[in-house]
């Protein structure tokens, strides 16, 4: 697996850019790789539950899988349940789409972060499947890490802070 975080950066016109740092865990440390980009002037990216929901319905729309939602502590162990098993549902279906975001309203907040980690499945450029892990705090992993972030998560993610949505 391929581990990365995301950071941002505002461009001359004022347009935020993504950049996505990989790095070796056996190798640097999370602190280390934050570290230095920030010395490149760059941002932390905290992916909040309002772009979680984005991504899931981004994939879902792209004919890809959520596999699993994990929420942060304090979320009710039932509800969590609930919106799992409705999670194995989705593929592709825009009714089930709207049920989960009535289910997980009380997280889409851009304050936020009690979605803690999506599970996806999308498909590769070359129509195979692969699996891809983003957590709250901008760290995405995934075998094909790169794929994930350039065609699919910079897409979502710089709609969603340049205000596109």
């Amino acid at each position: 697996m391929r581990y990365g975080k995301i950071f941002s950066k505002f461009s001359e016109d004022s347009i935020i850019d993504l950049y996505y740092r990989f790095y070796d865990i056996n190798k640097e440390s999370y602190v280390d790789v934050i570290e230095a980009a920030q010395k490149e002037g760059l941002n932390q990216v905290i992916i909040n539950s309002e772009i979680m929901f984005e991504l899931m319905d981004y994939t879902v729309n792209l004919g890809g899988i959520v596999n699993r939602i994990i929420f942060n502590e304090g979320a009710d162990s039932e509800l969590v349940d609930n919106i799992n098993r409705l999670v194995s549902t989705l593929k592709g279906d825009k009714a089930i789409s709207q049920k989960l975001k009535t289910l997980i309203g009380w997280a889409l907040d851009k304050g936020s972060i009690d979605i803690a980690r999506l599970y996806i499945t999308l498909k590769c450029e070359n129509s195979t499947f692969f699996q891809g892990e983003i957590l709250s705090n901008g760290i995405v992993i995934s075998d094909k890490a790169e794929e994930l972030f350039d065609l699919h998560l910079k897409k979502v993610i710089g709609e969603y802070l340049n205000g596109d949505f």
